[in-house]
Order: C-alpha cells, then sequence, then structure tokens
C-alpha cells in the first residue's frame, strides 16, 4: 500500500504553518473527518473529529508518544491507524479495515562535515573559529570532525609522519585526535587550545590546562594516555593523514560538506562557490540535511 504523495486524496505536505489542534504542521490531511497533523520535528497525530470513534482513539494514543522525524515527501500510517483504514492506490477510496504491516519509520541522520586542518595552521585556526559559530546553529545536524593534512614518511623517528609545521604540530593532532577519541567534548577542547596561540598547540602544559578544563584529568586520562603513549597516538594521526590523501584534502582549511569539498581557506577564502561566512556553511548543512532525509522538493 502506497500512501506517498499523491496517492492520499486529502493530504497536503504544502501546508507548513497550518495550526491544527494546537500545533503547527508540517503538513496535514483529513481521514474520515478526523484532521492530522505531521509536525516539522516531532512527528504526532492530531485528531479535530470524533466522527471515528476509533481512528480518533487511535490517534489520541498516538499524540501521547512523541516520534522521530520522518520524510516529508511521504506519509507514515502507524498500525493502529492501518487496522482501521485502507485505501484504493491512486483514489484516495478508503477501503475496509484491514491488517496490515508497520511501514518503518526514517530518523534523521546528521550530515558529515570534515575539516581538513594541522593543528598549528593560521588558516585552520581561522577555518575552526568560523565553524564554532556553525556548530551553535546546527551542530544537533551535523557529524562534525577533523581529518589531519600529514604525509605519511618511514624516515620520520617519532610519529612516522611529517607534519607541515613541524612535530610539535604532530604533537598536537595526536593531542586532539586522542581527546576526539576519548571524550565528548573534544571540540571545547579544539578551542581551548587555539585560544592559546597556534605556537602552543601541542604543548604539554596547554593540554593540561584545556583537559581540565573539559573535566578530564590529563595526566591519567584515557586521552591523555593515548597522547603520551606513541603506540596509539601514532596510529591515530597515520590513520587521519591516510583519510585526508583518500579525500584528497592537500591544504589546511578544506572544508568537506557531505564528503563534497565545497571551500578552502588558504591564506585567503577560496574555491567558496555557495560562501565562506557562517550564514554559508549553515545554509549548505541545511540543505545537505534535508535532501539525504528525503526532505528537498524533487
Amino acid at each position: 500500500m502506497d500512501f506517498r504523495r499523491g496517492h492520499f486524496e486529502h493530504f497536503d505536505l504544502s501546508s507548513t504553518g497550518t495550526e491544527v489542534g494546537g500545533s503547527r504542521c508540517f503538513g496535514h490531511g483529513t481521514i474520515r473527518g478526523a484532521t492530522i497533523c505531521k509536525c516539522r520535528d516531532v512527528v504526532k497525530w492530531k485528531a479535530q473529529s470524533r466522527t471515528t470513534t476509533r481512528v480518533h482513539g487511535a490517534i489520541d494514543q498516538l499524540c501521547q508518544q512523541p516520534r522521530p522525524a520522518f520524510h516529508c515527501n511521504s506519509m507514515y500510517i502507524p498500525n493502529a491507524l492501518l487496522a482501521v483504514l485502507s485505501i484504493l492506490p491512486g483514489t484516495g477510496i478508503l477501503l475496509a479495515p484491514q491488517t496490515a504491516v508497520q511501514r518503518p519509520l526514517t530518523v534523521d541522520r546528521p550530515v558529515p562535515v570534515e575539516l581538513g586542518v594541522m593543528s598549528r595552521c593560521p588558516d585552520a585556526l581561522a577555518c575552526e573559529a568560523v565553524f564554532d559559530q556553525v556548530r551553535e546553529r546546527v551542530g544537533a545536524k551535523i557529524d562534525l570532525s577533523l581529518v589531519y593534512v600529514a604525509y605519511l614518511n618511514s624516515s620520520e623517528p617519532e610519529f612516522g609522519v611529517t607534519c607541515m609545521h613541524g612535530p610539535q604540530e604532530c604533537v598536537g593532532n595526536v593531542q586532539q585526535l586522542c581527546v576526539a577519541k576519548y571524550s565528548s567534548k573534544w571540540w571545547e577542547f579544539v578551542q581551548c587550545q587555539n585560544r592559546y596561540g597556534r605556537y602552543r598547540v601541542g604543548d604539554e602544559d596547554v593540554a593540561v590546562e584545556c583537559g581540565e578544563e573539559i573535566g578530564i584529568e590529563w595526566e591519567t586520562s584515557q586521552a591523555g594516555i593515548c597522547a603520551a603513549n606513541s603506540g596509539e597516538g601514532v596510529e591515530l594521526l597515520k590513520k587521519s593523514a591516510t583519510q585526508g590523501q583518500a579525500l584528497g584534502i592537500t591544504k589546511s582549511c578544506t572544508v568537506l560538506i557531505n564528503h563534497h569539498k565545497v571551500c578552502v581557506r588558504d591564506g585567503t577564502w577560496q574555491e567558496c562557490e555557495g560562501g565562506h561566512g557562517v550564514d554559508d556553511f549553515v545554509r549548505q548543512i541545511e540543505e545537505e540535511f534535508e535532501f539525504p532525509n528525503g526532505r528537498r522538493d524533487s
């Protein structure tokens, strides 16, 4: 049974902002005199008419249980309603009740955002300052990560990797990677290091201070032990450098949204077709968030 747009005679997905039962809807429709409401962030089903008691009762029951967001170009009818209703495909005509299989939910997925950086690079710090503001606005919609621009080099005795701003940058890269692995507050750690200036990134005392700021005891924490243990930290750096090469990242800072390069900061902002301001990045993220979750109009 297909409940997609066009197969439900009275379901209007363009009615953004419609008030139904006190809720602002992303779409609404009518079933046997009952109006259902599909909200933008939390989907609830509302009924304004008691014409069909069983439908209204099922909807009322569902209204008490918030549900994840759905594709907005399709309609999801839970088992409770499908047990009461069936529709002849392409007609919108209600048929007799039948047993139905519940359609799967579609949960919003965050948009991957990768910043190709060097921890002591001035362009990286400038880029991360912009994305600190981006993160404040759309943090729940992105999966943000740092990918380090470095090159595997077996002749490098300490890390087996060449970092463009010297070995101390490799130390900074490793510190940030280890904190990202073991703490959900890794971004706050990076921002703390940046406040000390790029020439202090990688310094042990700065790592201790920034670790304390995010609530970890640097010397005894998993992150601190990872950074001090050349084996684990080095492997993380090598893996990140390899990932950056696979993504084609050669400059710091390179911005990738949904794995596509959208902008580069290399002395100045370059190759930024969609813009390079906070609003520009937020807009591009919002667009990508809508598209993979099935919300962009075809």
